[in-house]
């Protein structure tokens, strides 16, 4: 390793998490102040954000002349990876079974859907176009994440600790990473983590992880937007007890 591994590490398990959380501390404000928020401006700069970090490590690895393997972007075609698939068909299978038919939800599970995401609301994509952008920032966090938070940071951890240990360490950082949407789910997105994070140890890459999570946000993106879409006004103006999550 060498000294910008180091740098690397700390911008994505401490840096970005903070980041991230005092940029959407500030959309917070902005709702409460009344202002109408439009989710394209936050799936954009997203999208732009993770596309950089991917820039940054490719850019590192190429410079190092490191295996792409190390990154988990090789490809072994083995048993283990044909058992990864078979459980990816089945989860993606799950997930679109459980949030699959939202289109014709009933009023007391929309009230759910909107308790349960609070100021969350304002990323809900709220028509086709928004939705189509949505798919591609869903898209990005599949390649991205996975390539950067399992892929480099299970790598970068392995160097002081077993790779089971790296890998459910990597887990954590990734559901610390997504505390913006409340400290209550750092532990559900960190289990979700280690899901992914179990599929790469069987598969030896990240493509399956990418594919399983792409569709996986991708799908209750959807959900969220058909339970939701048309509420323009109540998801833009999240107040008072929406706005207390920390």
């Amino acid at each position: 390793m060498i000294v910008f591994d180091h740098l690397f590490f700390i911008g994505l398990a401490v840096v970005y998490p903070v980041l991230s959380w005092l940029s959407y501390r500030k959309l917070c404000r902005r709702m409460a102040a009344g202002e109408v928020i439009n989710p394209v401006e936050i799936y954009r700069s997203t999208i732009a954000a993770l596309w950089s970090l991917f820039g940054i490590a490719i850019v590192l690895w190429l410079l190092t002349d490191r295996s792409w393997h190390e990154l988990g972007l090789g490809l072994n075609v083995d048993a283990g990876f044909v058992i990864g698939l078979l459980l990816t068909i089945g989860a993606i299978a799950a997930v679109v079974r459980q949030f699959g038919g939202m289109d014709a939800a009933d009023d007391k599970t929309r009230k759910a859907w909107r308790r349960q995401l609070g100021d969350l609301r304002v990323i809900v994509p709220r028509d086709d176009r928004q939705l189509r952008l949505f798919y591609a920032m869903s898209a990005t966090a599949g390649i991205v994440e996975e390539t950067l938070w399992r892929g480099y940071l299970i790598w970068y951890l392995g160097h002081a600790m077993p790779v089971w240990a790296a890998a459910i360490a990597s887990a954590v950082i990734f559901g610390f990473g997504h505390a913006y949407q409340g400290t209550a789910s750092v532990p559900k997105i960190a289990l979700v983590g280690g899901v992914f994070a179990a599929l790469y140890l069987l598969t030896g890459s990240v493509w399956l992880p990418m594919l399983l999570h792409a569709i996986f946000d991708a799908v209750q993106g959807r959900a969220a937007s058909r339970v939701l879409g048309g509420n323009e006004d109540e998801s833009n103006s999240a107040t008072g007890s929406d706005t207390s999550n920390p």
